[in-house]
């Protein structure tokens, strides 16, 4: 045994030396394993561009929303397979849906679903109180469908001091389109995403507005594919807030919203008073070009001609005379009100 000063201060200075290392090597372990586990980006970002996006459509009318469907994600790349189009078209939709962007209507493959609805509601088991009725469908002016063009996963591996770890990497590229289904004419966009998953840990993952992905115990492959996903459904839906105006313009009829139209406004119970009233508010809307009126025996008439719609021309009457008319009658071009006595 060897007991000299310097044996002892050779272990002193080993011990502490190592003693050293291995708390580094511990630190920069759990460093590394926290780090690569977070995906690459935060679930609270997601959020926030959500809510931006819904801050975009606030106060929208619904009766000047566009209606949409979505088709389908049809799959162009030999690497993805399986229900993975079905999946990112549901997906788009319910996202869709939470931005109150749109009128988003329910995807064409539960149609028999409905119609089976409203055959139970005629039947003899039905009462037929308040149940659907046929031909009240509406119809979507513009469809929404995708061509997966782009699919990759990666695994990378690394090591620090006795542990190991590793995280993937998974890219998916896709052509959205918005087409107008009576004309064929469509607006494309081109959409890649990348995210990852490390470290080793498995977690279940809730998209916010997208959807809860059941990937509770999940391995880290499935999670980087949730999270990318989420980041193409994202950017698909941010575009679509974006360029709503160029999107609006493709549905059937838009090209008609800059004619002039004409409409004939029946006012019952009013008098010339209240005429000159009305008609000089009316010509201070922007759409309205000219107003020619009559009176006769309490019924006036006021033939507007306008910019854009009846639907918006009497939107923007109700909006000046909320609580001193109603609509009685209402079609393109023709409208009758009442005017309401306090």
């Amino acid at each position: 045994m060897n007991l000299s000063p310097v044996y002892g201060l050779n272990r002193s200075y080993n011990y502490f030396t190592n003693n050293i290392f291995m708390k580094k090597t511990i630190f920069f372990t759990l460093l590394y394993l926290f780090v690569t586990s977070l995906p690459s980006y935060s679930q609270k970002s997601v959020k926030v561009r959500f809510e931006e996006i819904k801050e975009k459509c606030k106060g929208l009318e619904q009766g000047k929303k566009i209606k949409i469907a979505v088709a389908r994600f049809n799959i162009t790349t030999p690497n993805c397979g399986g229900e993975f189009g079905a999946n990112m078209a549901t997906m788009l939709t319910n996202a869709l849906q939470q931005t109150e962007c749109y009128t988003v209507l329910a995807q064409l493959k539960n149609l028999n679903d409905l119609k089976g609805e409203i055959a139970f509601n005629k039947s003899d088991d039905a009462s037929g109180e308040n149940g659907p009725e046929s031909g009240k469908m509406m119809a979507a002016q513009l469809v929404i469908s995708g061509e997966i063009t782009e699919y990759s996963v990666k695994e990378s591996g690394a090591s620090v001091g006795i542990f190991k770890g590793g995280s993937y990497s998974v890219k998916i590229g896709f052509i959205l389109q918005i087409i107008n289904p009576e004309t064929r004419e469509l607006i494309s966009k081109s959409i890649n995403v990348e995210a990852r998953m490390g470290g080793g840990i498995g977690a279940g993952v809730f998209v916010p507005y997208i959807g809860n992905l059941n990937l509770a115990g999940a391995s880290k492959k499935d999670i980087a594919i949730a999270n990318t996903l989420e980041k193409g459904i994202l950017e698909a839906v941010e575009y679509m807030s974006q360029d709503q105006d160029k999107i609006k313009a493709l549905a059937p009829g838009a090209n008609n919203a800059d004619k002039n139209n004409t409409t004939v406004v029946t006012l019952l119970n009013s008098d010339f008073t209240f005429l000159t009233l009305f008609t000089d508010s009316i010509k201070t809307l922007a759409q309205v070009l000219e107003i020619q009126k009559s009176l006769k025996d309490g019924v006036a008439t006021a033939r507007i001609r306008h910019k854009a719609t009846t639907d918006d021309l009497v939107s923007e009457i109700n909006k000046l005379f909320k609580n001193k008319v109603e609509v009685i009658d209402f079609a393109e071009g023709k409208v009758t009100l009442n005017k309401i006595n306090n």
